[in-house]
């Protein structure tokens, strides 16, 4: 069962199609940058059982994604002449 802050973190990132900082998800839910990592470790395996997954690109933030668009991009096997 999640908590109410996982909820609401897990709420904050299925309403951004862009990345958030861990910074501004820490700020709109008052708690510390480090209780934010600890809550998306902790609903990293939640996240995957809805098909999606946490894209994760330091100093730009993290985004939730579906699982679908992470293997299309790892069988993208486009060769350039």
């Amino acid at each position: 069962m999640l908590k109410k802050r996982q909820r609401e973190v897990l709420e904050l990132l299925e309403s951004q199609d862009d990345f958030l900082t861990v910074n501004n998800i820490a700020r709109n839910l008052g708690v510390s940058k480090r209780t934010i990592h600890s809550d998306i470790k902790q609903l990293e395996d939640y996240i995957q059982s809805l098909g999606k997954y946490v894209e994760k690109k330091r100093g730009v933030g993290i985004a939730l994604r579906d699982l679908k668009e992470k293997d299309l991009q790892k069988n993208d096997r486009t060769i350039w002449i």
